[in-house]
């Protein structure tokens, strides 16, 4: 949340990454120990878990005071850094470029997803 959100503090990154442990740990519990049917695979209970962190992150970095703009200033992306990368990425062989890479990996993923689920 902090590399795209100015408002998000460390309180609040603290507290979503704390709900996002417990309640992942009280779904294996519930799941693993107590027996409890849960139907969904714990992998695609993440997305789950990710967003209610990130609410968590919101209401605590609302709820508190602000984070000092300097610092924010440069770990914030912008798309001032995305037209730098791009600019430095020109020449770049597609093998070398981690945009690629990433949009490969990310691929890759949804394919062994689809074939596996």
């Amino acid at each position: 949340m902090g590399l795209f959100w100015k408002r998000s503090n460390g309180k609040g990154a603290f507290w979503g990454l704390l709900s996002g442990l417990f309640v992942a740990a009280a779904i294996m519990v519930a799941k693993y120990l107590a027996g409890a049917a849960i139907p969904v695979h714990f992998l695609l209970l993440a997305p789950v878990v990710m967003v209610l962190s990130i609410l968590v992150n919101v209401v605590v970095s609302l709820s508190t005071g602000q984070p000092d703009p300097d610092k924010v200033e440069k770990n914030t992306w912008t798309v001032k850094i995305w037209k730098e990368e791009s600019a430095e990425l020109k020449g770049v062989a597609w093998y070398r470029n981690f945009r690629v890479l990433s949009a490969l990996l990310v691929a890759g993923c949804f394919v062994m997803y689809f074939l596996f689920f």
